[in-house]
């Protein structure tokens, strides 16, 4: 893992338009009302409506979302399995 993805999270929202996260390490599921990330910090899961990610890196770990959030909320210490992976595992294969 990545030092920069394990060193902490943060995640900042604007104007309830758009999020910026760091401290992503990976994307397990996303549909344009629901987004669900694995942080260095648990699971989060962003709903609301028109969602798009617009911008993902792997190397930081960092992520964008644009739309009309509703709620933020995470899910403590739990952790995807890994024979499972996450979207873009299963993308990159």
């Amino acid at each position: 893992m990545d030092e920069k993805i394990a060193a902490g999270q943060n995640v900042t929202l604007e104007s309830r338009k758009k999020i910026t996260a760091t401290g992503v390490e990976d994307v397990q599921n996303f549909s344009d009302d629901s987004i669900t990330l694995s942080t260095s910090l648990g699971v989060l899961t962003i709903r609301g409506q028109n969602m798009h990610i617009t911008r993902y890196s792997l190397e930081d770990g960092k992520l964008t979302i644009d739309g009309d959030i509703d709620s933020l909320t995470y899910i403590q210490g739990q952790r995807p399995k890994e024979k499972e992976g996450g979207v873009m595992k299963r993308i990159f294969k």
